[in-house]
């Protein structure tokens, strides 16, 4: 069902110029997310450098 729905809306969104640009959005940062959960949870963490002075 939803499923379906998404569809749906992804069809009405998709006939408008607004539509389309909110789908590309939304699709680029559905990826950058897939992207940031494949990666290994090492590679995200960030560790600290001490300051030089």
């Amino acid at each position: 069902m939803k499923n379906l729905l998404k569809l749906l809306v992804a069809r009405r969104m998709s006939a408008t110029p607004i539509g389309m640009i909110a789908l590309g959005v939304g699709w680029l940062i559905a990826r950058r997310r897939k992207q940031r959960q494949a990666e290994p949870q090492t590679s995200r963490t960030r560790r600290r450098m001490p300051a030089h002075r």
